[in-house]
C-alpha cells in the first residue's frame, strides 16, 4: 500500500491543488511543469554551446549568437562580450593566443582570455575548426577553404580542390589531417600542401 501511495499521491495532490485554483491563476503556473522543483524559466543562457577548450585556470566555451563564456572550474559562467553576432563554431587555446572562429569568416582572437579582438579571415565561408602545428594555425571551413595564420590576427586563404566543407581538421607529431562533410580526407604534413 505505501508503494501505491508514494507513487500515485503526488498526482492526486497536484490535480487537486490545480482544480482549487481559479482560470485565472492557472495561467500563471502554466509555463512551470507541476512537481519540477529544478525548473528555471528561460534566460539568456538558454544560447546554445558549440565548442569548449581549457585556457590557464576557466574553460572558454562559444556558441551561437556571438556567445563567449569563461567558465570557472566550479562551473561559474562570466559572460564576455565578443560584439559578434554570428555562431562561433570552434575554439582553440595554446601558450600564446585565444582564437573563437564560426560563421560568416569570422575570427576573433585573444591574449588573456577575457577581451577578444576581430581578425582579418579573408572569408566570408563558415569556419567550424582551428588546429595547431610547428607554430602554423590552421582553419577548415565551408567550400573547401583552408586559412593559415602564424599570429592569429591576420590568415591566408589557401586555394584547393577541395569540394565539401571542412568539418574538422586536427594533427599529431606527423600529419594533418581534415575531413568534409563529402566524405573527402584531406591530408598535410606542413599545413600548406594538402593532398585529398
Amino acid at each position: 500500500m505505501l508503494f501505491i501511495t508514494n507513487k500515485i499521491m503526488p498526482k492526486v495532490i497536484g490535480c487537486l491543488i490545480l482544480l482549487s485554483l481559479a482560470d485565472k491563476s492557472v495561467k500563471a503556473v502554466d509555463h512551470y511543469p507541476l512537481f519540477n522543483t529544478s525548473y528555471v524559466p528561460k534566460s539568456d543562457n538558454s544560447k546554445g554551446y558549440n565548442d569548449i577548450v581549457f585556457f590557464k585556470d576557466r574553460f572558454i566555451a562559444v556558441g551561437t549568437d556571438g556567445r563567449i563564456d569563461c567558465i570557472s572550474k566550479s562551473g561559474d559562467r562570466i559572460p564576455v562580450d565578443s560584439s559578434c553576432k554570428y555562431n562561433l563554431n570552434c575554439a582553440f587555446s595554446n601558450e600564446e593566443t585565444r582564437i573563437v572562429a564560426g560563421d560568416h569568416g569570422t575570427i576573433l582572437f585573444s591574449s588573456n582570455g577575457r577581451s577578444f579582438y576581430r581578425a582579418e579571415s579573408g572569408t566570408k565561408k563558415n569556419i567550424h575548426r582551428i588546429t595547431f602545428k610547428n607554430g602554423l594555425l590552421i582553419a577548415g571551413a565551408d567550400s573547401g577553404t583552408i586559412l593559415t595564420s602564424k599570429d592569429g590576427k591576420s590568415w591566408n586563404k589557401l586555394s584547393t580542390s577541395i569540394k565539401g566543407n571542412i568539418v574538422s581538421v586536427s594533427t599529431n607529431n606527423s600529419f594533418l589531417f581534415g575531413v568534409t562533410d563529402m566524405g573527402e580526407i584531406l591530408k598535410s604534413s606542413d599545413g600548406l600542401h594538402w593532398d585529398i
